[in-house]
């Protein structure tokens, strides 16, 4: 499915705002631990983009699944393939009540 989304749009702009500002970037959950054990989140800009499909995917058509697998994908093309695949199952199994 292609997901048509205008990422010029005043509101998706604005959505996009408060998401980012409200975010610490991948300091919530097990994650902070990871940060603290491998101190880079040169990712963090995946985690901003991860909370925002949380909450506002189920308006844009982005499930659940696809956010956490494009964290991952985004987390793993920043050369952190092991915190990828633990932050991605993180998500999944703990992540469910945050989807909104």
């Amino acid at each position: 499915m292609e997901l048509l989304i205008d990422y010029n749009s005043q509101l998706f702009i604005d959505r996009w705002k408060v998401v980012a500002e409200n975010n610490d970037g991948c300091s919530s959950g097990p994650l902070k631990y990871l940060v603290k054990v491998f101190g880079n989140r040169n990712y963090a800009c995946h985690c901003v983009e991860h909370d925002f499909w949380y909450t506002w995917g189920h308006i844009y058509g982005v499930s659940r699944k696809q956010a956490d697998q494009w964290l991952r994908e985004g987390i793993e093309a920043s050369g952190h393939s092991k915190i990828a695949w633990a932050v991605y199952w993180g998500v999944r199994v703990g992540g469910s009540g945050s989807y909104e």
